[in-house]
């Protein structure tokens, strides 16, 4: 567990943070959001052990944590650019690295990484990359992330995405920093937003509240989706409101306001109830975290 309690930090009498509250479970994947300038940095070194806060309590424990170590991967990663890529996993494992040769080679190649090749001579996004990847290959306990995709195409963020899918699968507690929210939705179970030195909300990705927010598209086999099909549909289904959507046999259903128990269950209680042949189910919309960041960090 991470756990903070009115931590302050100072800097020349400029106070960057003036009060954080956290509670961070074990297992969880955290996402910090805030302005540039907002002070995430300086929150993660305090949590590393990196920078000491001025006031209050930092407060990191996790029995994995003593298993699997600790790690942190900084915004801008620096390297020993003379050792290649291999040299360099080796110099971290030590005797570790042992016997193990082959997967660690594997896992560079999957990565699309020659381990031959100099550090030096690596982009910025490769380089990123591999910092992500020295950063969690020993499966830390917990892994605190620092704008990791910053300098990412498309495919390198999706595979950080699975990276960190994978470490939270293995139980690891991951803080994620970063400005691109579409990769906060894809792995964080909470977002905090970090704005004048406090946490100034935060946002329970996995509550009910988000289904509330939620379109469902259905398939649905051997129907003629016409506006008379919609208007039947509309008459059976007592939460919702459907709508034809685009192509054969494709509906689109929106929560009513006012659903009290989980949505999700409540539409698949009234599908249940008819007499379709459903061929697919999916969320086809999600809370708007750009406009709910805006509307935080604005007030």
């Amino acid at each position: 567990m991470i756990y903070l309690e009115n931590v302050t930090k100072e800097f020349k009498g400029n106070y960057v943070l003036k009060g954080i509250n956290l509670n961070i479970q074990d297992g969880e994947v955290y996402g910090l959001v805030g302005r540039n300038g907002a002070g995430k940095t300086t929150l993660l070194n305090i949590i590393a052990g990196i920078s000491k806060c001025s006031s209050g309590t930092c407060n990191v424990n996790n029995e994995k944590n003593a298993e699997g170590g600790f790690s942190y991967l900084p915004d801008l990663p620096n390297f020993y650019d003379y050792l290649s890529i291999e040299e360099y996993v080796e110099f971290l494992l030590g005797t570790e690295y042992e016997g193990k040769f082959e997967d660690y080679i594997k896992a560079l190649e999957k990565l699309n990484f020659k381990p031959s090749a100099k550090i030096k001579s690596l982009s910025r996004g490769n380089r990123q990359k591999l910092g992500i990847y020295v950063a969690t290959m020993k499966k830390p306990g917990i892994v605190l992330l620092d704008e990791p995709t910053s300098a990412l195409d498309p495919v390198g963020r999706r595979e950080v995405m699975e990276l960190i899918k994978q470490l939270k699968t293995g139980g690891t507690t991951v803080i994620l920093s970063t400005h691109i929210l579409a990769d906060l939705e894809v792995v964080c179970d909470r977002i905090g937003f970090l704005n004048e030195g406090y946490i100034a909300n935060e946002f329970d990705l996995n509550s009910p509240v988000i289904d509330n927010e939620c379109d469902y598209e259905l398939n649905i086999n051997g129907e003629n989706v016409d506006e008379e099909f919609i208007e039947k549909l509309n008459k059976q289904l007592v939460n919702f409101t459907a709508k034809k959507g685009v192509g054969v046999g494709h509906v689109v259903c929106k929560p009513k306001a006012g659903i009290e128990k989980n949505v999700q269950q409540t539409f698949l209680d009234e599908l249940s109830k008819l007499s379709y042949s459903i061929s697919s189910i999916k969320k086809v919309s999600f809370v708007n975290l750009e406009e709910l960041m805006v509307e935080v960090l604005t007030k």
